[in-house]
């Protein structure tokens, strides 16, 4: 792809994995525990995003990046006259052209997506996107948790104004955040206050929680691997 394809974007490409997103995330958040920075993490959760990307925009993102003339007539007819209809026992719908959503299950609807969301990274140059496929994950350093919450926010904002115009429907409900910081004081004396200010996205709240599943590992506010220890030992013990 010519480098065109966001680097931290490791879903669906040779060379990427889990484990490197995990490696960067575990780089970032110790670097920000030895510079006495708080890291705050939130989980964005899209419903069924591959069946909702926009032909009409995908189109114009394939033409963005320098596909055009007949390269770009193949994928409108790849696209477009893709039909379906629903049958319930012996009702059925009429035939209902298909404007959304890529092939599941073939060579080309991966690669798609991955156009389709490539610049998302662009819609935040601030704070860190670690991408495996639609699984977005999103992370900032800040010593000071007021300015950490602030830019934050403001970040979201932009983030979810970006799935607004792409048309990707945003899970609130399921979209976690985490505040990784570390245990005891520090240097500076910074310590967690008991009431961190809310997190938002599109005016509605952002769950905290103490620890969370990312890409198959279990993370806990102190990066302790606690969590993760203990569902180790729980599937051990299934064996």
């Amino acid at each position: 792809m010519n480098n065109i394809l966001y680097a931290k974007q490791y879903g669906f490409q040779k060379g990427h994995s889990t484990e490197h997103a995990i490696m960067q995330l575990v780089d970032q958040i110790n670097n920000s525990f030895e510079h006495d920075q708080y890291t705050l993490g939130v989980f964005i959760d899209l419903s069924k995003a591959f069946d909702t990307v926009d032909h009409e925009i995908l189109i114009a993102k394939l033409e963005n990046y320098g596909i055009k003339g007949n390269n770009l007539n193949w994928f409108k007819s790849y696209l477009k006259n893709r039909k379906q209809f629903i049958r319930v026992e012996n009702i059925s719908t009429d035939f209902q052209e298909i404007v959304c959503g890529v092939p599941q299950g073939s060579i080309l609807g991966p690669l798609l997506f991955l156009i389709y969301i490539n610049d998302l990274k662009d819609a935040s140059n601030i704070l860190n996107s670690i991408m495996l496929a639609d699984d977005t994950n999103l992370f900032y350093s800040h010593r000071n948790i007021e300015n950490l919450f602030s830019t934050m926010n403001i970040e979201l904002e932009n983030i979810n104004e970006w799935f607004k115009a792409n048309k990707l429907s945003l899970n609130v409900k399921k979209t976690k955040f985490i505040l990784f910081y570390k245990k005891a004081l520090t240097k500076s004396g910074n310590v967690t206050p008991l009431n961190i200010p809310s997190l938002q996205i599109g005016n509605k709240n952002i769950e905290r929680v103490s620890s969370i599943k990312f890409l198959g590992v279990m993370l806990d506010g102190h990066f302790s691997w606690k969590e993760h220890i203990k569902v180790v030992e729980i599937n051990l013990q299934r064996i």
